[in-house]
Parts: structure tokens; sequence; C-alpha cells
């Protein structure tokens, strides 16, 4: 089987009140790429024995390198201000360990939460590469506290198509978002009030889709898959795509939890862009 997205990165167990809730980049665009009607897989890292683990193994081809422990995360917010904990981290993921079968996915998203990626993932594959890189823009204590690094590496980027991340997982560091719109096609989000797309340097600024707000969680990473799916699988502009990923992650935030949207309601999303 050769899967029409690749995603790789770290599957989370996230602590909510309610107890362990599968999280994750990859767990969130494996959903969204079903719903568009496409065969995700992913490349992660966990406790094999983990029942989240199976629960995600369920629903998506899944390859688990095995770890001690799955990545757990744990947010507190205090009013608008979210502190994040990392309890514990999987193992690292490299070239070798993707399955021969899924090397020539047609489209490949780099989902790291925990800089869980190896140098040698970026230039592995023939097909477009997408990278959300909050996760390598994370750094943590002793405790696992969570706070923000400064990441930029253009020798890796060269290796990218698009990246996409939100002016809070850069801290609104401007000049940081300068760095990566010259050095590769950026789109940076920013919660209701729209983003841009910067391709060959140059702004795009899309609006956000009207909505009223439950939950963001996976928010970003649907708009980010629904984007990439939207260009290279439905052919549409960038001003198209970026509308369309932007009504799917709207609908998705009017639910409490993460909400997946039915096939259905995707497809008559993509009606109104074709």
């Amino acid at each position: 089987m050769t899967p029409d997205l690749l995603l790789i990165g770290h599957m989370t167990a996230d602590l909510k009140p309610e107890g362990r809730v599968l999280g994750g980049t990859v767990s969130y665009a494996a959903r969204i790429a079903q719903a568009f009607g496409l065969q995700p897989a992913v490349v992660t890292s966990a406790d094999p024995g983990d029942p989240l683990v199976a629960s995600l193994a369920a629903t998506v081809p899944l390859e688990v390198v095995p770890a001690p422990d799955t990545t757990t995360f744990e947010n507190v917010y205090v009013g608008t201000r979210r502190i994040q904990t990392l309890h514990s981290r999987a193992r690292t993921l490299s070239a070798k360990d993707v399955p021969v079968a899924w090397r020539g996915a047609r489209l490949v998203h780099l989902a790291p939460l925990t800089d869980e990626l190896s140098d040698d993932l970026f230039s592995a594959f023939n097909a477009p590469v997408m990278l959300t890189p909050q996760g390598l823009m994370r750094q943590w204590d002793e405790a696992g506290r969570v706070t923000f690094r400064r990441w930029f590496r253009p020798d890796l980027l060269a290796h990218v198509a698009l990246t996409v991340f939100s002016q809070q997982d850069v801290e609104g560091d401007q000049e940081l978002i300068e760095a990566f719109r010259q050095a590769v096609t950026t789109v940076v989000t920013d919660g209701a009030a729209g983003g841009v797309a910067y391709v060959n340097g140059a702004p795009h600024p899309y609006a956000a889709y009207p909505a009223h707000e439950v939950d963001p969680t996976g928010a970003g990473d649907v708009f980010a898959t629904s984007l990439l799916i939207a260009q290279h699988f439905l052919n549409l502009s960038l001003d198209k795509a970026l509308a369309l990923a932007a009504q799917v992650a709207a609908l998705t935030v009017q639910h409490p939890g993460v909400y997946t949207p039915t096939t259905d309601e995707i497809s008559a999303i993509v009606a109104q862009y074709a």
C-alpha cells in the first residue's frame, strides 16, 4: 500500500480531566485525510502496549517505533495563557523507520511535536513535503515545562515545499517569520484573524471563516492538512485552497473536543470551490 499522505511525528496522550486522550498532529491529520477520501499512513513512536496506540491503529495504517513511554502532554490554561508540560517523550524518528512501501507516498507531512525528527527525514522523499514546525520550536526544563525555542534551519527547509505555523507558535517573532518567508512557501495563521501565506516572499492574506469557537484544539493541524490536500489533490489555486482550509478548520472549532468533519461535510465544502 502506497499512502496518499504519509504523516511522521509523535502521536500523544493528552491529559484531560476525563483522562488520557489521543492527540498529536498525526492523529488529527489522518482523520482529516480520510474525510477527504484519501489513504493516510502514520509513522510514530510510542509505548506499543498503550491502548491509545491500538485505537489509532484501528483507523489508520500505523508504524510504531517502540518506546518505554508514549509522548504525554498536559495543558493548563490561565486566562488566555497556556502552561504546557511534557511528562514523557517517545523515541526520535529517522528515515530508516519509514516502511519501504510507504516511501513513495504522494505527499509527506512532517509533524514534529517534541523535536523528534532526525535530519535525514527532510531529504528522504521525492514527494512534496509539508512541515508544521511547532514541535521544533519547543524546549522544556527538567520539570517538563515547555517554552519557546527559536528554530530556523535553511539547510533542512530547502527540502520542504510548504511550512505552516501560527503566530502563537513563534510568539509573534516577526524576524523569524521574515526568515521563513524568504526561505520557503510559508503560511502563518492567526486564529480568528485569518493569516498570511507567503509565496516567494510575497504576502497573500486570507480571512478566517466565521465561526462560533467552542474548542480550538487541533484546528491548526486541520487547517494545514486541508490546505495541503486542496492544493495537491484538488488542484485548487492558492486563494481557493486557503479559503477551503479555513472553512474546514472553522467547522472543527464549533464542537467540543477534537471534532472530525464527516465525509459528507467535507464534500459539501469542496463543492463550493470546485
